[in-house]
């Protein structure tokens, strides 16, 4: 799926699920939003999920100036899609009903532990915990196509891609993840809501620069979150986002042939995580178009031919972040007089 035609799919979803919230609240006196759903065959966790969804799209859209909002005991969010060629105008009523709103909205979720990847291929699906029990595999070895799991041809190479999955977290201890194929992604996280990656290394063992493959690509997902996970190897991007937003949170990304993080239109919040080692990049080592949040980040050794952060300046948002002893030939104007940057032993290189 291409670039266009997997926002137009993306924002025909976020059209569905605002006319579904509409729905919703236009249920009979006295009718329950988990009533509504059970009636609708959705959980009420979906639904809740779903709202936030189109919430953020909402705002995303209203920081660049393209929605109003207007506040009136409730929010309703004026969302105006022109992206894929087309506009269409309509309102979202988005706070809960007053004895809705302390309401317990969890999911049940189903808990599966797998010591193969064949047998996370088993039982992967909406609404479920999956603990990988096993030291280390082929991300491809077992795999095969289902309702949520997709294996792609990309060229010349297949790559794993995790498709439309919601309220799911896949937790490892530690098991590490490889790719061998020369132009694939390790891991394509795709139309995926509140999805929790944790205690994973995922990267290619091929030789450094040898490939064309992201470490993580995360398209068209909100909620989704990679925490405690290790990404290396000799692809473009530690983390490719697009279309969504994302946390990465805890993580440790080195060794990237082109960058650590690029986001476009991808909204993030980076914490506690240290970027290092990508000493043959030639893109900046973070890049975004959005929102940009980094928190207690550590950046070093690494040396880019362009700039070490390169974001939207109103947009990025720096707190405890520290970087030293990096390579650099573009000026970092985003850094220049920011609060919460601790600037360190970082030499900038000469003009060719």
């Amino acid at each position: 799926m291409n670039f266009q035609t997997s926002k137009i799919a993306q924002n025909i979803r976020l059209q569905e699920w605002g006319r579904m919230i509409q729905e919703c609240k236009s249920r009979p006196t006295g009718m329950t939003i988990g009533e509504w759903c059970a009636q609708h065959n959705i959980t009420k966790c979906d639904y809740y999920y779903r709202m936030r969804a189109v919430r953020k799209a909402c705002i995303l859209l209203w920081n660049r100036g393209l929605i109003k909002f207007s506040f009136a005991g409730i929010i309703l969010e004026h969302f105006i899609e022109q992206s894929a060629g087309w506009s269409s105008l309509f309102f979202i009523e988005t706070e809960h009903d007053d004895a809705e709103k302390n309401v317990d909205v969890s999911c049940e979720v189903t808990e599966y532990t797998c010591h193969s990847m064949k047998e996370f291929a088993d039982v992967l699906k909406n609404d479920c915990r999956i603990v990988l029990d096993f030291a280390e595999s082929n991300i491809l070895d077992g795999i095969y196509d289902t309702e949520n799991i997709r294996v792609e041809g990309c060229q010349g190479s297949w790559q794993l891609a995790l498709c439309d999955l919601s309220n799911v977290e896949i937790v490892g201890k530690h098991t590490r993840l490889i790719s061998d194929k020369a132009g694939a992604d390790v891991l394509t996280l795709r139309n995926c809501y509140n999805v929790k990656v944790s205690d994973v290394v995922l990267g290619h063992n091929i030789e450094m620069g040898s490939c064309d493959g992201v470490v993580v690509s995360v398209v068209g997902g909100y909620g989704v979150t990679l925490d405690s996970v290790e990404m290396y190897g000799c692809g473009t991007y530690g983390v490719y986002g697009r279309d969504g937003n994302v946390e990465i949170i805890n993580c440790d990304i080195h060794d990237c042939s082109i960058g650590a993080i690029n986001l476009e239109e991808c909204i993030c919040r980076i914490e506690n995580t240290k970027i290092h080692n990508c000493i043959h990049a030639y893109d900046n080592i973070i890049t975004s178009n959005t929102e940009l949040t980094l928190v207690n980040i550590e950046i070093y050794d690494n040396i880019t031919e362009h700039a070490i952060v390169f974001g939207v300046k109103y947009l990025t948002n720096f707190k405890n972040v520290y970087i030293h002893h990096n390579k650099y030939r573009k000026n970092p104007l985003v850094l220049m007089r920011q609060d919460g940057v601790r600037w360190e032993k970082n030499e900038q290189l000469p003009w060719l």
